[in-house]
């Protein structure tokens, strides 16, 4: 799609390749499309995988993003999940109920999470609130607060502060 249109729809399909300065509405973004920056974009339905957001869009999801998301810098996020093995670059705001497994989330971002999995990665530089934290990593320089989480089990790196209201996860699963 070259720029200038004026889409709204319900799915924009598989492989679509949506340039810098078109305005979009639709319910689903089909797998392996490519959302490229300068375009306002709201989803709020489904993102499917291997989907690439460039800065600007805006995201509501209601349901599930698929696994291999990357955002890269100046989205809005909001929705349930984030899926496995998601990249959400610097400069994204971010409120998700979910972070799957597998999941990085690097610098700059504004983070609030209810549950964040195993082996997922936030680099430094985050601000993060979240409610269930299982086994992630997390690197130097982020402000965390966690509500439920085992510091055993998280791979917290120097020059954090972190409060952990609750050591019990067995609401977590």
């Amino acid at each position: 799609m070259i720029a200038g249109n004026n889409f709204e729809g319900k799915s924009l399909g598989a492989s679509s390749n949506i340039n810098a300065g078109n305005k979009i509405d639709a319910i689903s973004v089909e797998q392996a499309s490519t959302l490229k920056a300068g375009n306002s974009i709201e989803i709020s339905g489904v993102i499917g995988d291997d989907v690439t957001l460039h800065g600007g869009a805006s995201v509501s999801l209601y349901n599930l993003a698929g696994n291999n998301l990357l955002a890269i810098a100046g989205n809005s996020f909001e929705g349930r999940s984030v899926g496995a093995n998601s990249t959400i670059r610097v400069g994204n705001s971010i409120d998700v109920v979910r972070v799957e497994q597998g999941a990085t989330l690097q610098a700059g971002n504004s983070i609030d999470a209810k549950f964040i999995g195993n082996y997922s990665s936030v680099n430094a530089g985050n601000s993060i609130d979240v409610g269930c934290s299982l086994g992630g990593s997390y690197n130097a320089g982020n402000s965390i607060e966690i509500d439920h989480g085992d510091p055993r089990s998280l791979q917290t790196n120097a020059g954090h502060d972190v409060d952990i209201n609750s050591r019990d996860t067995s609401t977590c699963r």
